[in-house]
């Protein structure tokens, strides 16, 4: 019967020594990973990759909007203008409100 070395007795103690400090820094933060060098936790992550297709898509609308604006192609008065515009920009303004309110949430306290 052969006997195999254990695999970490063949490589360098500086292999060996990154290796655990990274198992442990994946034990200690579970949910945090390297991505280019800058940790993200894995909420992070998600909302950055479902807000930039959401954003992206949204831009995507507001340009074919724009596309509406042909007078060849189209008749509207201003008034219509006026009335899309104010409807975007009212769920525009409630949005940011509500990254807002997260953030100026604090606790009551009396010291």
């Amino acid at each position: 019967m052969i006997e195999y070395e254990p695999f970490f007795i063949k490589c360098s103690t500086t292999f060996l020594k990154y290796s655990y400090i990274y198992l442990t820094k994946i034990k200690k933060y579970s949910n945090i990973y390297a991505k280019e060098g800058i940790a993200v936790s894995e909420k992070e992550e998600r909302f950055i990759r479902i807000a930039e297709k959401r954003t992206n898509k949204i831009l995507e609308q507001i340009r074919l909007l724009g596309n509406c604006s042909n007078k060849n192609n189209y008749t509207y008065d201003d008034q219509q203008v006026d009335k899309i515009f104010k409807a975007i920009e009212k769920e525009l303004d409630l949005a940011k409100k509500k990254y807002l309110i997260n953030k100026n949430k604090s606790r009551f306290s009396l010291r």
